[in-house]
Parts: C-alpha cells; structure tokens; sequence
C-alpha cells in the first residue's frame, strides 16, 4: 500500500504555503477535518503545524477583518464567534478563536497528528518530511499570505497573561512556555 501524507490545516501556521509547495512539486495531499483519526492509518501519515501561541494569536489578530480595528485584549475578551466574518462565515472564528489543538489534537481518543511540524522551523522539516517519504522536490518552498503587519510588535504583561489564557489548552498540549 502506498503511502499519503494527510494534511491538517492549522491556521496561520503556513497552510497555504504547504498547499502550494506539495501542488507545484506534483503531489497530492489528503485534506485531513478535525477530529479525524490522526495516527498513520489507511495507508496515510498525518502532519501539522504548531506554532508559538504568542506569535499565532499576533498574526490571526491583524490578519482578521473583525479583529485588526480593535485591540488585542478586546478581541482575547470578545473573540469572533462562528457567524462573525468580513469574508465568509467562521473565517475569523477559524483563525483566531479556535486554539490549534482543535486542528491537530483529538483529546477523546488522545491523538493528535504523527508529525508535527514547528512553525518556527517550517521549511526545513517540510524537506525534512518529503525526503523521509520519498517525495521528490523538483520547486521550492514558497512564502504565501505571508502578513504585512509590523512583526516588532511587543506585548505588554497583560496581553501575554490574556494571550495565555486564551490559548491555555495549547500551552498545556503542544509544550510551550509561559512569558
């Protein structure tokens, strides 16, 4: 049986770079929904990315249409909710309420994805996974939705704790640490 790789989509984590770079190198992913069985099964090896909770919640923020005219510690205490969007319905909700584990973590069965991927380090564990599969690269990794908003941003004490909060389940699943 051949083996595919399943994609979980967290957002705002390089998604759509990843999409882009397996379609242009000519390999087609499996789209892996939440709540899926993440350990390899039926022939497929599933993979996400985490990223910095800190760093995640500052990109959705300016990166949402709901969120980017208000400030951070409005948005952590009136997240956008499923019917909140300037796009389509639960866009924002998606990308800046939802914790990431929701994408890659099944707490009933204690699951989560195979491999999961850092942010931080993108690029160089997707060749890393491409080449412990076998998946020949012929293009490079691109930068897609890349933001353009001021990546010098400093948190103040009380936005990291909100932050920290907010995204405890996170903190608490994927191992990060507490600023």
């Amino acid at each position: 049986m051949e083996l595919k790789l399943g994609f979980a989509h967290n957002r705002k984590t390089g998604g759509k770079s990843i999409q882009k770079f397996f379609k242009e190198n000519k390999y087609s992913l499996v789209d892996l929904q939440p709540g899926n069985v993440f350990a390899p099964a039926n022939g497929i090896i599933s993979f996400g990315v985490i990223r910095n909770p800190y760093t995640r919640c500052i990109s959705s923020w300016k990166y949402c249409e709901s969120t980017r005219p208000r400030t951070l510690l409005d948005c952590l205490k009136t997240p956008p909710d499923k019917k909140v969007s300037c796009r389509n319905p639960g866009h924002d909700y998606k990308h800046f309420t939802l914790p990431q584990s929701h994408w890659l973590y099944h707490p009933a069965t204690n699951k989560r994805v195979y491999h999961l991927i850092k942010f931080e380090n993108l690029e160089e564990e997707i060749y890393n996974l491409c080449d412990q599969y076998g998946i020949e690269i012929k293009k490079m990794f691109p930068k897609s939705n890349v933001g353009v908003y001021d990546r010098n941003i400093q948190l103040t004490s009380e936005e990291k704790e909100a932050i920290y909060n907010f995204y405890k389940v996170d903190f608490d699943t994927f191992g990060f640490k507490k600023e």
